[in-house]
């Protein structure tokens, strides 16, 4: 999740250099429409004229809690079925139109059954590739703040590294564990406050651990998070308990044992 497409790294440049003009040409307008079309007919959970909108070649890439893309129409079309499933309401504000009317840039907001109620609605910035009238790809990228609320509620739980457990629990805490028979017995040998800060966890050790410092820090960079994995790359050069960063792999795959 901190790896944004390269269309998304030039989005702040785009947005400074173009706006959608007063007296927009034709073919500025029309991607504009094409893009209209499309959120109206996911509003009116009409999935015919949403997918009539789609062209035969697309691609699709969330950059939400987990980067999800589409590589097909088929996958594309399964999207939609889902947003529309989930109730999707969805506002687009076109800010941008560039290359020729083929990109429009939108902010936008959206709400459904899928959006947990404190975050309503998500906030996202979204790039639309518009190609022989159709849309050929979307890119969104949820505001910052959102993706570590969304992350910080997902990385709550137990977790598994080989013989290795930790703990995040709701209010921030965490605790860490050797092994199984560790867990068990509530015996953990590192404890602190845990965090997402801008797509990276952060463990801050407390006066009660016994393998790092009170104040130590352990990050990681987290890369994807599925419903039940999560794939980190610890950032060693961050990490400052020395236990933790002798013992950790160049990547790490946690596995959920329980939901908390």
């Amino acid at each position: 999740m901190t790896r944004a497409p390269v269309l998304v790294l030039v989005l702040v440049l785009v947005l400074c250099l173009a706006s959608v003009p007063t007296a927009a040409s034709q073919g500025t307008l029309d991607a504009i429409h094409v893009v209209e079309r499309f959120a109206g007919a996911l509003n009116a959970g009409d999935i015919g004229n949403a997918r009539a909108e789609l062209g035969g070649v697309f691609t699709w890439s969330e950059h939400d809690l987990v980067p999800w893309v589409a590589t097909s129409r088929a996958e594309a079309l399964l999207r939609v079925i889902e947003l529309i499933g989930g109730g999707v309401r969805l506002e687009t504000e076109p800010v941008a139109v560039v290359a020729g009317g083929s990109m429009v840039i939108a902010h936008e907001r959206m709400w459904g059954a899928f959006v947990p109620d404190e975050l309503a609605p998500l906030r996202s910035t979204t790039v639309y590739l518009v190609a022989g009238g159709r849309l050929v790809g979307i890119t969104r990228m949820l505001a910052g703040d959102q993706r570590d609320a969304l992350a910080a509620a997902a990385v709550v739980g137990t977790w598994r590294f080989g013989e290795f457990h930790f703990r995040i629990d709701a209010d921030g805490s965490y605790r860490t564990f050797g092994n199984q028979d560790h867990l068990l017995a509530d015996r953990h040998h590192d404890s602190g406050t845990a965090t997402v800060e801008r797509g990276v966890l952060v463990w801050v050790s407390d006066d009660a651990s016994d393998a790092c410092d009170p104040g130590d820090r352990t990050t990681f960079s987290l890369q994807t998070i599925d419903r039940d994995t999560i794939h980190l790359a610890p950032l060693t050069d961050q990490i400052t308990c020395a236990v933790h960063w002798t013992a950790m792999p160049s990547t790490v795959t946690l596995h959920l044992l329980r939901e908390d």
